[in-house]
């Protein structure tokens, strides 16, 4: 059942789709140009510090007026208005298997041993990593 919130939040995902990028821009709208940044970013698995770097320098480069999101998660957002959920599955390093399912409580992958999480050093702690870039598989909490 729908509620007045989920309607909403699916006519601003109409709109979204219609509002150009950015001025006079024909090919990109606010949704598609997101959806294309977060593509960008899950398939070269960038951290959230740099695609936000990113997106503040789009934001810059682009005429004014432009949708640019200005973070992570309004890009998110944007994406995902009505709520939908999204979990993430880990893959072993070398694409042997994804940790779900049988596997989802592994510790290593069965094929070739190697560790499902990204471990940091001792270096990379005391460097001061506030923890903020999420991407790295040591900062997924499963669950």
């Amino acid at each position: 059942m729908c509620t007045s919130s989920d309607l909403a939040r699916l006519e601003q995902l109409i709109q979204d789709s219609k509002k150009p990028l950015y001025p006079d821009c024909a090919m990109y709208s606010h949704l598609s140009g997101d959806l294309k940044f977060l593509q960008l970013k899950a398939g070269h698995g960038w951290t959230n510090k740099s695609f936000k770097q990113l997106l503040d320098l789009l934001k810059d480069m682009l005429p004014e007026g432009n949708q640019v999101a200005e973070s992570v998660y309004e890009a998110k957002k944007i994406i995902c208005p009505l709520g939908l959920e999204v979990e993430r599955i880990h893959a072993c390093k070398n694409n042997c298997v994804l940790f779900h399912g049988d596997y989802e409580d592994l510790e290593n992958c069965p094929k070739c041993g190697y560790d499902q999480y990204k471990r940091k050093n001792i270096q990379e702690e005391n460097d001061g990593d506030n923890g903020d870039d999420v991407n790295d598989r040591s900062h997924v909490i499963k669950g």
